[in-house]
């Protein structure tokens, strides 16, 4: 087969048909073009999708996209061979529909990594941005979760083992000191309260004594027009003494407070420093401890750090792509459009197997079409064909059975008639000569005793002769139908239809149908239908024996030997 026929057949052409309509290949092998753009689109976004989105090696991820390219093929070219052409718009549109909706969702899937790839740079600015952002936004969790809350406390207790090491021991409080710092702070107070009241009493007093610094005062009306150590000049004085002597007296007190802090400080500092060796010595022991808890928790909070951040900034699978392409269409209105415009041409190029097969089929149908119509009925004819000589050969198979069964049963039943026949005339030849035995045996019996008769009654015995199967030659003249001893000549007017001693003239009228010795006269009604010795007089009859069976019958007994 040639290469542009493997290209027709590629495109949905049967070679069988290809070869009655030649013009037709060109259509096929431009729409195997079309499928192997469409299957080669799809390698080519599959191939983008592993490496940038799964970050698989390109050599490694050649395979996986040729396969898929090979999938996509093998569905675009189902999806248009199964759509036969329809002179029906409506089944054209009901075959269209479903393929359409399909070709569809593979085109959006086959779409997407080559849009991605259309505008790389823009989305890896867009998610550089994002995730750092993202990096920063994680911090915060962070900063108040318990790993960072035991950070901080590690940190504040190895600060204060360095500030001890180092000769500072902090704010160590002395509740004796604490006192006179207090106490010094209150009088300190009340010094300078009382110094503005003494100043007030000494410029009253200058006043007063003087007449100056009238405008000094706070109420120049207490000082008199007149000065002079008369009117109340007294009275101002004593005041004065007295604030002045309260002023002296808080300062005293102060000098003592401040005198004393200082005694309790001196005392305090040496018991100070004895405590801060104590404690530099214990700092010396328990620092480095608190450094390696510290450097052991931050170690934990940067490797929690490094795992979010990580993830964060290294977010750049195929969901943080198309999260990013997005993000700038809505920022970007521009972006946007240019976004959709790239994804309908991917998008239509996947369709165009569709939508080329749909154009093709609301048209009229090509020649192509017709022959391989044409070519179908004629399949369907032959199928029709083929079954009625099927049905034909099986009904007559059938019949030549039932007539080779009708025939053999048929032949059966002949066979059985014919072999009744036969043991019936076998079995009638056996009667005649057993009646004919039996016949002499009574006559001679008979014979005996008619001479017997005639004896004793000085009578001439007649000869009797009997016909065959023992009736008198004439029955009719015999007195009472017997002849002499009473024995019956008409068989059916005998008592009981028999002669003496019970033997039967009539085989039918005998009882069971026997002779004397059980020989039945006929076979039919014999028990199990056989004569003296069991021959059988049926042809059901069983140890059947040939015809000579009765030739050694005795005469005078009437049994055989």
């Amino acid at each position: 087969m040639r290469f542009i026929d493997k290209l027709a057949v590629l495109g949905g052409a049967e070679p069988a048909l290809l070869k009655l309509v030649p013009t037709a290949l060109g259509q096929f092998v431009q729409f195997a073009f079309v499928l192997l753009g469409t299957a080669l689109l799809a390698v080519v976004s599959m191939w983008f999708a592993l490496v940038q989105g799964l970050k698989i090696n390109s050599i490694l991820a050649l395979p996986f996209a040729a396969l898929w390219g090979l999938l996509i093929l093998n569905i675009d070219r189902f999806l248009t061979t199964s759509m036969l052409s329809s002179s029906s718009f409506r089944r054209n549109l009901q075959m269209a529909v479903p393929r359409f909706i399909m070709a569809a969702l593979i085109s959006t899937v086959v779409s997407t990594p080559l849009v991605l790839k259309v505008f790389e740079s823009d989305v890896n600015a867009q998610m550089a941005y994002y995730n750092l952002q993202q990096s920063q936004n994680n911090k915060s969790p962070l900063e108040a979760s318990a790993f960072q809350k035991n950070v901080d406390s590690l940190q504040a207790e190895v600060t204060r083992l360095q500030q001890v090491q180092a000769g500072n021991n902090g704010a160590v409080v002395n509740p004796i000191v604490e006192e006179d710092k207090k106490r010094i702070t209150e009088l300190t107070d009340l010094v300078n309260q009382q110094r503005p009241i003494t100043d007030e009493a000494y410029r009253l007093y200058q006043c007063e004594l003087n007449g100056k610094g009238r405008e000094t005062l706070k109420d120049p009306s207490k000082c008199s027009p007149t000065a002079g150590p008369f009117g109340p000049f007294p009275q101002i004085d004593a005041d004065f003494k007295k604030q002045t002597q309260v002023l002296s007296d808080l300062e005293s007190q102060l000098q003592a407070a401040r005198e004393k802090l200082q005694q309790d400080s001196s005392t305090a500092t040496a018991q100070q420093a004895e405590a801060l060796k104590s404690a530099q010595a214990a700092a010396s022991q328990q620092l480095p401890v608190a450094e390696a808890q510290l450097a052991s928790a931050r170690d934990q909070l940067a490797q929690i750090q490094n795992q979010v951040n990580s993830g964060t900034l290294n977010d750049q699978g195929i969901l943080a792509q198309l999260r990013a392409l997005f993000t700038l269409g809505e920022s970007n209105p521009l972006m946007g459009a240019a976004h959709w415009a790239v994804a309908g041409l991917f998008f239509m190029i996947e369709l165009l197997p569709v939508l080329v097969k749909l154009l093709l089929n609301s048209g009229p149908p090509s020649l192509y079409e017709q022959v391989k119509k044409l070519d179908g009925d004629s399949l369907v004819d032959e199928a029709k064909v083929r079954r009625n000589a099927d049905r034909r050969r099986i009904e007559e198979e059938s019949k030549k059975r039932r007539d080779i069964e009708d025939d053999m049963r048929s032949r059966e039943k002949r066979l059985g008639i014919k072999a009744n026949v036969y043991v019936a005339g076998q079995m009638e030849k056996y009667l005649d000569a057993a009646l004919q035995q039996w016949s002499r045996h009574v006559a001679s019996t008979l014979q005996h005793a008619a001479s017997s008769a005639a004896a004793s009654n000085g009578a001439t015995t007649v000869p009797y002769t009997p016909t065959q199967r023992g009736v008198p030659a004439v029955p009719s003249q015999a007195p009472g139908g017997a002849v002499p001893g009473g024995v019956p000549v008409v068989p059916s007017q005998a008592p009981g239809g028999a002669v003496p001693g019970g033997v039967p003239v009539v085989p039918s009228q005998a009882p069971g149908g026997a002779v004397p010795g059980g020989v039945p006269v006929v076979p039919s009604q014999a028990p199990g239908g056989a004569v003296p010795g069991g021959v059988p007089t049926a042809s059901n009859g069983a140890n059947r024996k040939p015809p000579n069976a009765f030739t050694n019958f005795d005469i005078t007994s009437g049994s055989s030997n």
